[in-house]
């Protein structure tokens, strides 16, 4: 599972790759452009405060500082490019201060979905990366609709977010957060629900189980600390919200990625 900053990543020419099956992540927002390509399926995106569809064959990018996040229907394989805006600079002088009403396209000339699969040979050259990142812009712009972004509506989403992303390590509760931005709970639980698609709980525990599997995948730590360093108040507040969401207990799941590691250091 890829390991998501709120608000950015790292500066210059980053870039990181990766494929998902099945894979849902709440809305959140970073500095760079996000790329993702479906493979198979259809999966839920959620765009600032909209709700759209995307099907096999179909590819999305969001811009930088775009409210986005993603929703598995059923079944879903995608591929997502993330990349830093100065890879780009002249298609970022493009979109300027614009958005997208619908950000969904095809990607229509000299596009083989399969190069995708092996994305490092491509990533290893500067030009063919390049390259990559441009037919994908040159797509952008021909088939989605830009309107000028001078009325943002997004900034209270941005500092929930924000706030949530920030603290959810913490005790934070609902109250908590309307303490912090000034505004009454039940306006900010009717305004997330219309806007992110939630509750103000389900997006805390969402965030605390993607944390919790990033480091299962990457520690060695105990079930109850990593629990604990998630943001649970009890390991068994966490094996159950856990099972819900993955259909296995975190100490399978521990063990199935230390079974996929070693195969593929095979």
């Amino acid at each position: 599972m890829a390991n998501y900053e709120v608000t950015r990543f790292g500066n210059g020419n980053y870039i990181e790759y990766s494929q998902f099956k099945d894979f849902s992540f709440p809305t959140h927002f970073h500095r760079c452009l996000e790329f993702i390509y479906m493979f198979e399926g259809e999966m839920n995106i959620f765009y600032n405060s909209d709700k759209l569809t995307i099907h096999k064959g179909e590819a999305v990018l969001f811009l930088p500082n775009e409210i986005h996040g993603f929703e598995n229907i059923k079944h879903s394989r995608f591929f997502s490019l993330i990349f830093s805006p100065e890879l780009v600079s002249t298609f970022m002088k493009h979109i300027k201060n614009k958005k997208a009403s619908h950000p969904v396209f095809i990607i229509k000339e000299n596009f083989i979905p399969e190069e995708l699969l092996d994305f490092k040979k491509i990533a290893s050259n500067i030009l063919k990366l390049k390259g990559v990142l441009f037919l994908i812009c040159g797509n952008y712009i021909d088939q989605v609709a830009l309107t000028e972004n001078i009325n943002n509506n997004t900034t209270l989403m941005h500092k929930i977010i924000d706030y949530i992303a920030r603290n959810f390590k913490e005790d934070i509760s609902l109250k908590s957060l309307a303490n912090e931005l000034g505004y009454d709970p039940f306006y900010l639980s009717r305004y997330i629900s219309k806007n992110m698609h939630t509750t103000f709980h389900k997006y805390l525990t969402h965030l605390r189980l993607s944390h919790s599997v990033d480091l299962l995948c990457s520690s060695n730590n105990k079930i109850v600390d990593i629990a604990m360093q998630s943001g649970f108040s009890c390991i068994r507040t966490f094996n159950g919200a856990f099972k819900k969401t993955y259909g296995i207990t975190p100490s399978q799941y521990f063990k199935n990625s230390l079974i996929n590691n070693v195969d593929k250091n095979k």
